[in-house]
């Protein structure tokens, strides 16, 4: 390769550098920052019964998300829910309730987020 040549590459590496590094802060730089995910909610099977949902996620005695979901003719299909987390270790509560009971169930899940952007968790 020509010194020309070389010095065209040497010009051109600091746009790809700053490119290769947003594209590493984008997918949350390694765990460091909140990536944008889907948490999707398998509801049991019995969903036509389901007439009431409260989905919460915390992070060591911080409630970073809460929220519900009526189901006045029961549940159709799973929940999804977009939130913004680092990779980690998160604790997710979810409680339902049936028709015909005022008590609702409590469901306990760790989520261990990794670099996926779509975590699927069970409720069954």
């Amino acid at each position: 390769m020509a010194a020309s040549g070389r010095w065209k590459l040497l010009k051109r590496l600091p746009i790809g550098l700053v490119a290769v590094a947003g594209l590493w802060l984008g997918r949350g730089g390694g765990g460091v920052y909140p990536v944008a995910r889907d948490l999707v909610w398998q509801l049991p099977d019995d969903r036509a019964s389901i007439r009431w949902v409260e989905v919460q996620v915390w992070d060591e005695g911080v409630l970073l998300k809460r929220e519900e979901f009526a189901y006045p003719r029961g549940a159709g299909g799973d929940i999804v829910e977009k939130l913004a987390l680092r990779a980690g270790v998160y604790q997710a509560r979810i409680f339902i309730r049936r028709e015909g009971s005022a008590a609702s169930e409590a469901v306990t899940r760790e989520l261990r987020l990794g670099d996926e952007e779509t975590l699927v968790t069970s409720v069954r």
